[in-house]
């Protein structure tokens, strides 16, 4: 075998380990990319005492909602942030629905007292329902007061 050959050969061998590593490397971003969108979602894992005092804090995106959605019964209210490109609202299925926001808009929805169920939350801007901007809001029982547990 000629010195050229093997040179071809050997460069040949340097191409395919490069491609390897660039596949392994970036094939690593898009894992981190994911797991950070995924926290981000989610509410970065945070152990927090979730919607006790009956105030819900909720993204809406362009065709979807975001956040905790479950609280215990009693008064509720939802606060939504539109981080979408589009106009949107926020409103209970047979209930209140808020008004249209923008892009950065926020609105506030007072549910009143709401007691243990589920139920549909969804944007009533022409055709988003239809998309999937829908959502299941969750309303546990209270529970007990720590103070009374003796």
């Amino acid at each position: 075998m000629s010195n050229a050959s093997r040179r071809a050969q050997q460069a040949k061998r340097r191409q395919q380990r490069l491609r390897r590593v660039r596949v392994v490397a970036l094939s690593g971003v898009v894992l981190v990319g994911a797991l950070i969108a995924v926290l981000v979602v989610s509410g970065g894992g945070e152990d927090d005492a979730g919607n006790l005092d009956g105030k819900i804090d909720i993204e809406m995106f362009d065709y979807g909602f975001a956040g905790d959605l479950t609280a215990p019964a009693g008064p509720i209210e939802l606060s939504a942030t539109n981080v979408g490109r589009l106009n949107h609202n926020i409103g209970i299925r047979g209930g209140p629905i808020s008004q249209e926001v923008g892009a950065g808009g926020r609105v506030s929805l007072d549910l009143g007292e709401v007691p243990v169920g589920t139920y549909e939350l969804y944007c009533d801007v022409i055709g988003h329902e239809a998309k999937g901007m829908v959502a299941t809001l969750v309303i546990t029982e209270p529970e007990p007061d720590a103070a009374s547990d003796g």
